[in-house]
């Protein structure tokens, strides 16, 4: 099953309540598995299938599978994770999940097709559930648009679910205002919020002539500068760290860990959240994530980048594992040569693992 909508319309968000669902009220286990992918060049081969390998280690009785997809080399990785995946589904039914594949790399896509195929031809009790955008150029996502899957298409809110949005997030707001908010909007969900969030704090402010993205990055702007001082800077470290944050590396760039009252306090500003996957944290939309980036001075962002990427190398772990995301923020920081030299290893990688566009 594919969710396909544009960015904003809630993709994320019913794909969550989903998986919720499905686990409070099956009727038996249902293992489930997550993972998304990123636009960034540096995201490695593999990437939402890996993420899913990473969240199983210490698995209890598991199959022989999971050792030899973990232990895996590159060149043989998708085979490993074919053969994991098909053993638990062959003892428990299995829900895998994987969001934006629209940036999905080809031995992702690959991976995907084969695993419906040979789960399909035995039978299996296994859902694969995507959401992506739609390709402004469908042959981008080879296989990802055929007629095996069913495409479930998300269109923006009606103009009555709409002005029920606008009520429950502005209860006592001037109808002149909630009206304004719904035209500006035009039934997206992330842009009403947003819209939302100004007109509580300005009691209106919407600026006419402008192009719903520039409006709602300073939108964004506007609520990021409206921040106490240490929550602005938090979001602002997070935001270079990437859509979706380690705890760990939060805290050793900021000393703040996911208990800290900052951290939960851009949960009530609608900004960061606990992810699904211990461990991690996430801002509520990339688009946000995006806007704050960028927003952020890049003397600033250089800095942070640099950071990080003594960071990571101090955490250690296999170093294959590490070479996109040193690549990615060392050639951020500036630090061409060690970039250039993480982004050859990180090229020779996915060539094994036949990655050809993200070997590129």
């Amino acid at each position: 099953l594919g969710l396909r909508a544009g960015a904003g319309v809630g993709k994320t968000r019913l794909t969550e309540e989903f998986l919720r669902h499905a686990q409070d009220q099956a009727d038996q286990a249902i293992q489930i598995h997550r993972g998304y992918c990123e636009s960034y060049l540096s995201a490695e081969p593999l990437q939402p299938f890996v993420q899913m390998l990473r969240a199983l280690d210490g698995l209890h009785d598991a199959p022989p599978e999971l050792f030899a997809a973990q232990n895996s080399a590159p060149a043989q990785r998708a085979d490993a994770l074919l053969a994991l995946l098909l053993a638990l589904a062959r003892r428990t039914p299995q829900l895998v999940c994987i969001d934006d594949l629209q940036w999905a790399d080809d031995a992702s896509l690959r991976l995907l097709h084969r695993l419906r195929a040979m789960a399909e031809r035995e039978g299996l009790p296994l859902l694969l559930l995507s959401a992506s955008r739609p390709a402004s150029n469908p042959a981008a996502l080879p296989g990802a648009n055929d007629g095996d899957a069913d495409i479930l298409e998300l269109p923006p809110l009606t103009e009555t679910e709409a002005a029920r949005a606008v009520q429950q997030l502005l209860p006592q707001t001037d109808p002149f205002i909630a009206s304004e908010v719904q035209r500006h909007a035009g039934g997206n969900p992330l842009f009403i919020e947003e819209l939302c969030h100004a007109a509580a704090d300005h009691g209106g402010g919407l600026v006419e002539g402008q192009s719903s993205a520039a409006w709602l990055a300073a939108l964004v702007e506007s609520r990021v500068g409206r921040l106490p001082p240490e929550q602005a800077w938090l979001v602002r470290v997070a935001a270079v760290v990437g859509n979706v944050i380690p705890v760990w590396l939060l805290q050793a760039l900021t000393g703040c860990g996911e208990q800290h009252p900052a951290v939960q306090a851009l949960a009530a500003q609608d900004f960061i959240f606990p992810d699904q996957r211990p461990g991690l944290l996430r801002f509520k939309h990339g688009i946000t994530r995006d806007v704050v980036y960028e927003a952020t001075g890049l003397h600033e962002r250089q800095a942070l980048h640099r950071q990080i990427s003594i960071a990571l190398s101090a955490r250690g772990g296999a170093e294959g594992q590490l070479h996109e995301q040193l690549a990615y923020h060392d050639a951020a920081a500036n630090d061409w040569p060690a970039a250039a030299r993480h982004a050859e290893a990180a090229g020779d990688q996915a060539l094994a693992a036949s990655a050809l566009d993200r070997a590129k």
